[in-house]
């Protein structure tokens, strides 16, 4: 006689996923590996299979993998998803563990955000103001970006090396007081971070 539900967890998951994975089609999908541990309490017939349930963003939850037999499955994600999942475990003689909340999320963002700097007048005195924007992606229906949260700005003169004036700002303007040669061109480039 087996009258208790199994149990199981599943174990947790980096927080952001940036890349697609290798073999991923099409080349907006990303590999989320889960895994998941289980036990059945005595007196006990054994763990029998595994369902594992996925929402994404802030849809419904749905079975995607049932009759899983191991403690792990490759889940192909979508770009722009928060995703979240959980498992339930199924003993032999046929006690389902009781449905739970969400135990392991992460966020697939596979877009790089973008920056620009702001064209300034054919000349200028210096000191002088700089100002960039920027935007994150993806964009579209059913995609969340991760959200922008640092730049940095580079500048060069008279087409020389590219050097910093600003990294890791969260800001968008900044006074250009580095030294300034008479009669030079300056070129700016802006790059951003976003939070996966």
């Amino acid at each position: 006689t087996d009258r208790w539900p199994p149990t199981s967890t599943m174990l947790p998951l980096p927080p952001y996923v940036n890349a697609g994975s290798p073999g991923a089609r099409p080349p907006d999908r990303a590999i989320v590996s889960l895994e998941w541990q289980g036990s059945d309490p005595d007196p006990w017939t054994g763990i029998d299979f595994f369902r594992v349930y996925a929402q994404r963003n802030d849809g419904p939850f749905v079975l995607v993998f049932d009759q899983v037999e191991g403690f792990t499955k490759d889940f192909e994600a979508r770009n722009g998803g928060l995703y979240r999942f959980s498992v339930q475990a199924v003993d032999q003689a046929g006690n389902l563990e009781l449905a739970k909340a969400a135990e392991a999320q992460t966020h697939v963002d596979l877009t790089p955000p973008t920056a620009l700097v702001q064209p300034q007048g054919p000349f200028v005195r210096g000191p002088f103001a700089l100002s960039w924007q920027g935007s994150d992606g993806p964009t579209g229906a059913d995609m969340i970006a991760s959200g922008l949260v640092a730049y940095n700005l580079y500048f060069r003169i008279n087409g020389g090396e590219w050097r910093p004036t600003a990294l890791g700002v969260t800001g968008t303007t900044k006074l250009f007081d580095d030294p300034l040669v008479e009669n030079a061109v300056y070129e700016f480039m802006a790059g951003a971070y976003d939070a996966a």
